[in-house]
């Protein structure tokens, strides 16, 4: 039950940069921005360090996520 709260969780930070990224899109012509840094420091304790502006660190951060959502709906019915 754990893992499906985390999971829901960790996708809840990615989706919510879908809307910027379309406006980058339209205004720059990319998703993504040429920065190659996976890890960036937080001037706040918010979120986590995974650069949502590179396209390797959002989909680690969608794939952790989805991971954790089917390991918990596994583990919730079995």
């Amino acid at each position: 039950m754990m893992a499906l709260v985390l999971g829901i969780l960790l996708l809840f930070y990615p989706l919510a940069q879908i809307p910027a990224m379309i406006k980058r899109k339209h205004a720059v012509g990319h998703y993504f921005s040429a920065d190659k840094r996976i890890l960036v420091a937080k001037s706040e304790n918010m979120g986590n360090n995974l650069n949502m502006q590179n396209k390797y660190a959002f989909f680690i951060n969608l794939l952790c996520a989805l991971l954790l959502i089917v390991y918990g709906i596994y583990a919730l019915f079995h």
